[in-house]
């Protein structure tokens, strides 16, 4: 669904909507992931705009769904120590950049590698520590 919210504001998303992602990728980017109550927030922000220009409700609000579903595997994978090792800031600055240069299937193919791997992650952990077969 993300994939094609994003394309979709890619395709659709004007001067309004750069601007503002402009702004939330340079507020993400200043803050520090150990600072929760400031860093969520503005990580499901720049997250959400990244696909709110698609002019679509209905999927703008299953994608947010879905986003909320997934912090609980992402918080999962943070309290693990190897999880820093992960460089989700550069992660972010790949998708911002490939969105505002209009780059869709670039933009979209960075997106979805940054939503699974965090699903890659905790897999790789939990069969470290044999809860999986």
């Amino acid at each position: 669904m993300e994939d094609l919210a994003l394309r979709k504001s890619i395709e659709l998303g004007d001067e309004v909507w750069e601007e503002k992602l402009i702004l939330l990728h340079h507020r993400l980017s200043r803050t520090k992931m150990e600072d929760f109550d400031l860093w969520e927030p503005l990580h499901k922000a720049f997250h959400m705009c990244l696909l709110e220009a698609c002019q679509s409700p209905i999927l703008l609000s299953y994608c947010t769904n879905l986003y909320d579903q997934n912090i609980r595997y992402r918080f999962l994978a943070e309290k693990n120590s190897t999880y820093n090792s992960r460089d989700v800031r550069h992660e972010h600055d790949g998708v911002f950049n490939a969105t505002i240069n209009r780059k869709a299937d670039l933009a979209a193919e960075l997106l979805i590698k940054h939503y699974t791997d965090t699903g890659t992650f905790l897999r790789e952990s939990f069969k470290a520590v044999g809860m999986t077969s």
